[in-house]
């Protein structure tokens, strides 16, 4: 077979539900807001099983959805979203602080995707450049999928980290449809 030596649509990471545990445990609120939140987050599916996918050119923006919701405050209920549960989860942020939240939480579950790989970027691309290496042709492959996955990690960690220096009132759906144009919605 045939692996690219770049980044392409066919490289995507798959996360397993929009958001983590740890995300709702980060958020304040009390056991009846957390409750809330939860049957929310589960009436729009955010949660495993449901996959979500990460590529080039595509995004699914449900993922930066639930974080929002999944990182609401209740100040922010009462006072950003006018006590509607529904504004936490349109296409639009909710506040700075909270599109801030998110994009923390996007990167660590980004970072902990590209940390869980026992190899390193420099490592796989040492492995594919090294004379005389004993790979065969389906491991060269299967090693280069790898590497290209982890070079979009990379990238996205970037874009997501680059974000905290942003104008306030900045979405991080924009931030992303920079190197995603496909993630706007129409």
């Amino acid at each position: 077979g045939y692996v690219p030596s770049t980044v392409g649509e066919a490289d995507a990471i798959t996360l397993g539900g929009a958001y983590t545990t740890e995300d709702l445990a980060a958020a304040p609120g009390d056991e009846d807001f957390r409750r809330e939140k939860v049957e929310l987050l589960n009436l729009f599916r955010y949660s495993a099983p449901r996959t979500f996918q990460i590529a080039p050119g595509n995004v699914d923006p449900a993922i930066v959805c639930a974080l929002r919701l999944a990182l609401l405050t209740p100040a922010e209920l009462e006072s950003e979203c006018a006590g509607s549960w529904y504004r936490a989860v349109v296409h639009a942020p909710v506040s700075d602080d909270n599109e801030q939240r998110v994009a923390q939480a996007l990167r660590r579950r980004l970072q902990d995707a590209l940390e869980a790989d026992k190899s390193s970027i420099e490592e796989d691309e040492a492995l594919l450049l090294a004379e005389g290496s004993d790979l065969d042709d389906a491991m060269r492959c299967a090693v280069q999928l790898r590497l290209n996955r982890k070079r979009l990690l990379a990238e996205l960690i970037r874009i997501v980290k680059s974000f905290s220096g942003r104008p306030r009132g900045s979405n991080l759906l924009d931030a992303l449809g920079e190197y995603m144009p496909r993630v706007r919605m129409l």
